[in-house]
């Protein structure tokens, strides 16, 4: 296995055995604008964030078929690969999920999958994180699903189908993710899979608790 941050040859790839291939001519990076269409904070702030190894060079598809799940998963059942502001895609489509299970079960069994989602979905997040990053680079764009685990804790303060809930949870969490205060960016450098969910988890908590005392001082 190459160390972190060095290109691999098709050769390496097919045979290092990494668990998870890359895509071909993609790029395992970030890049500029990041997820969400807006400077990164480290080249905002010319250091900062984590940084993406690989910026500028292309993977080969690793012959690793066996793996796709684990692609799947990481790239948020394709909203990944939105041209435009990957993360808020896979943070827009869990939200949608959200909105579409308040509509098939009871509030109650929707605060009991909500939970569930939030604890399935980490723990396949650190594995697929762990899997394609030695491909597609340190916390790449295409892996959302580190998003769609922090807008569904906020929203489980949400009541039951409110749209305007809902909303209010993804434009908070989006804001948190974005921005990254109060100790949000430092979760970043936590290792591999562990450091690409967690900043995003840290952001939904804060996002709960806003939302929790918007419902409280509403009423």
């Amino acid at each position: 296995m190459p160390r972190r941050g060095a290109a691999m040859t098709p050769n390496a790839a097919a045979g290092s055995g990494v668990p998870c291939g890359g895509m071909a001519g993609s790029t395992g990076t970030t890049g500029a604008a990041g997820k969400d269409g807006v400077l990164s904070g480290g080249a905002a702030e010319g250091a900062g964030a984590r940084s993406a190894p690989h910026s500028g060079q292309n993977f080969p598809l690793a012959a690793a078929p066996h793996c796709g799940h684990f692609q799947v998963s990481a790239a948020g059942f394709g909203s990944g690969f939105s041209p435009f502001a990957p993360g808020t895609a896979g943070a827009l489509l869990a939200t949608l999920i959200w909105l579409a299970l308040s509509c098939a079960v009871s509030p109650t069994l929707l605060l009991i999958i909500t939970a569930l989602l939030i604890g399935i979905f980490t723990i396949a997040g650190i594995r697929s994180a762990n899997a394609v990053e030695p491909i597609w680079g340190e916390d790449p764009s295409r892996v959302v699903v580190d998003e769609m685990v922090g807008v569904w804790i906020p929203l489980l303060a949400a009541p039951a189908g409110n749209l305007w809930y809902a909303l209010a949870a993804f434009a908070l969490f989006r804001l948190f993710d974005i921005f990254k205060p109060l100790g949000i960016r430092k979760m970043e450098y936590l290792k591999e899979g562990v450091g690409v969910m967690m900043d995003d988890i840290l952001a939904g908590i804060y996002s709960l608790i806003l939302l929790i005392v918007a419902r409280w001082l509403i009423g």
